[in-house]
């Protein structure tokens, strides 16, 4: 397999999905409990089965495909099985939801494996900004394919970097303004190493305050964690392979991206420049598409360059 994706039929009810196989019939009995189409639970599957989760959806949230040699296996006679989290609403509504499962031509020489780097034990106190930095150790040198930080609408920002046994600091990802209505996996433009014996930091500042135009209780409550969204999450999804040497050379960029197409519409014009101008003013991340003149800063620059490239 080299993609899977999950199709929300009714965006406004669908909160978030999960992708798993299990073996064929290992939630039969829980199926055939309950009348309704599929079975009702809360959190997780419900079963004790349950391997890798193998895709997913939140808002904003692309497509996962692998670089080439690099997938899942899916063994024969397995269940694929979705769980669906609806958020409330105030009337009846329907959902048709599907995925798509894109396969490979050729066998794949290297299984993603995947590791999930989770907190559950926190709360976060009404008017005030919170900061939970969690640690996870690797045992073994792997090469890390994409990354997910995930929370919900008290999220303000993460940071998230490796520390090598010899101090070396290798950082993976920044998100200095968080929005719950655009996540991704994150790739790193090649396979990145992480050696044996390094530590994954990540760092997660909540804002419970009334200057959050995101939070959800007004005025400002006690949370916790949970699955709904007015609970919250310190969740990191990171799918990794099994270094081997020259990995670091394995690209995993988009070869197809065009540079300065910021709202990534396929093509260059006048709305690239207001996006451009809007994270520049707001101090949003950097992207390969949005560092128009490559030094790897968000300025004037870049909007002067962008410029140039529509007007030829």
């Amino acid at each position: 397999m080299s993609a899977i994706e999950f199709r929300p039929g009714n965006r406004e009810a669908v909160h978030h999905a999960i992708i798993t196989y299990i073996p064929a019939g290992a939630a039969a009995e829980l199926d055939n409990q309950d009348p309704s189409y599929g079975y009702e639970c809360y959190g997780g599957f419900g079963l004790s089965t349950v391997t890798d989760l193998i895709g997913g959806y939140a808002p904003g949230l692309s497509v996962v495909e692998y670089p080439e040699g690099i997938g899942r296996t899916i063994p024969a006679n397995s269940d694929i099985i979705v769980q669906v989290h609806y958020a409330p609403l105030m009337n009846d509504a329907e959902d048709l939801s599907s995925i798509n499962m894109f396969f490979k031509d050729e066998a794949i020489e290297r299984e993603i494996n995947q590791v999930i780097f989770d907190y559950w034990e926190f709360y976060l106190l009404p008017y005030q900004e919170t900061t939970i930095t969690r640690t996870l150790y690797i045992d073994e040198t792997v090469s890390m394919v994409n990354i997910l930080p995930h929370c919900h609408l008290l999220g303000k920002s993460w940071e998230i970097y490796a520390t090598t046994p010899s101090s070396e600091i290798i950082p993976i990802i920044r998100i200095n303004q968080w929005d719950f209505d655009w996540q991704s996996f994150y790739y790193p433009e090649y396979l990145l190493k992480i050696p044996a014996g390094s530590t994954i930091t990540a760092t997660c500042i909540y804002d419970n305050t009334s200057n959050n135009p995101d939070n959800p209780n007004d005025p400002p409550a006690l949370v916790f964690p949970g699955q709904g969204t007015t609970d919250e999450m310190f969740f990191i999804p990171i799918e990794f392979i099994p270094y081997q040497e020259g990995d670091e050379n394995i690209y995993l960029g988009n070869e197809d991206m065009l540079l300065g197409d910021v709202n990534g519409d396929g093509t260059l014009n006048v709305l690239d420049v207001v996006q451009l101008v809007n994270m520049i003013l707001s101090g949003g991340d950097i992207s390969p598409a949005s560092d128009v003149n490559g030094d790897g800063a968000l300025n004037v620059l870049d909007i002067v360059q962008l410029v140039n490239l529509i007007l030829s």
